[in-house]
Formats: C-alpha cells, sequence, structure tokens
C-alpha cells in the first residue's frame, strides 16, 4: 500500500479480518487482517480521491459507504474492483 496519509479505519462487523482504509491516496481494502492491502479505487468517481469517512451498514456488511470531498458514495458490493457506487441519497 502506498498511501500518504491514513484518514480512517474500518472494520466489517461480521467478518473482523475484513479492513477497510481512507486515505489522501483513495480507498484500500484487506481481507486478511492487514496482512495485504489492495487498493478499490475504482469504485470512487476519481482518482486518487481522499477518503475521510468509510461506514458498513452492521446488518449487511456488502453495503459500505465511503466520505470524500465530493460527496458520500455507497457500494452494496462490498466496494471491489469493477463496483461503481452511486451517490447516497440524503433521507
Amino acid at each position: 500500500m502506498n498511501a500518504s496519509r491514513v484518514n480512517v479505519l474500518a472494520i466489517d462487523p461480521a467478518n473482523h479480518a475484513i479492513l477497510y482504509l481512507g486515505t489522501n491516496s483513495g480507498m484500500f481494502k484487506s481481507n486478511n487482517s492487514a496482512a495485504t492491502w489492495n487498493p478499490i479505487n475504482t469504485c470512487l468517481p476519481s482518482s486518487p480521491t481522499i477518503v475521510n469517512a468509510i461506514a458498513i451498514n452492521p446488518l449487511n456488511s456488502s453495503t459500505v459507504y465511503a466520505g470524500t470531498g465530493s460527496g458520500l458514495y455507497k457500494s452494496t458490493t462490498a466496494a471491489l474492483h469493477g463496483a461503481h457506487p452511486e451517490p447516497a441519497s440524503p433521507r
């Protein structure tokens, strides 16, 4: 992982081995308790995107939210490569 600054860490409530990092260089995911990290910037509108907030739905951990300077984004595929989250709707 080549991140300039870590802004936020989120832990999957259903599987504590799955971690998400929000950085000044985008978003990263680990499936193995931080042994390795993979960039998941394809999920965000541009790369690199500064990710300041991450939230994981506690009832369905496949739903992940990323807060950036350009808005709040939602993925229903756990922010995997190739996922295209839509801007989250305010309620």
